[in-house]
């Protein structure tokens, strides 16, 4: 993988984190792997919404 794709790739990660410590995302209250996994995809789905709905309106 050259630099360039894994700086693109590396600048969406950071952006997502940024929104989730946006968002209070700081440290998890629950403890488990299937309740972590659980909040992570709550937090991962209001992403996508706010991303869709963000590009939609752009367009």
């Amino acid at each position: 993988m050259s630099k360039r794709a894994q700086y693109r790739v590396r600048g969406i990660c950071e952006c997502i984190h940024a929104r989730w410590r946006n968002w209070n995302l700081i440290r998890l209250s629950v403890r488990g792997l299937k309740k972590v996994r659980a909040v992570m995809l709550w937090y991962a789905l209001g992403n996508n919404i706010l991303q869709t709905h963000r590009l939609a309106a752009a367009a």
